[in-house]
């Protein structure tokens, strides 16, 4: 592993949970947050989802879709 992380093929699989991390608290800073337009960016009891929560990746990028559609 060299000093970024990446291993001979490349993978940065264990910089993962720092990813989500900043991803999260950039998207909470700076995203859309209301809970009325989209609901599928929260968990199942209406708060924002912390970077070890278990998220559907495709159904919020189905959601996504259907909403640019729907404009």
């Amino acid at each position: 592993m060299d000093a970024r992380g990446r291993t001979e093929n490349g993978d940065r699989g264990d910089l993962a949970p720092e990813l989500a991390f900043f991803l999260l608290a950039w998207w909470e800073a700076h995203g859309r947050r209301d809970v009325v337009h989209k609901p599928w960016m929260f968990s199942s009891d209406g708060d924002w989802p912390y970077p070890q929560d278990e998220l559907d990746p495709y159904g919020i990028w189905i959601a996504e879709v259907m909403r640019c559609s729907a404009a």
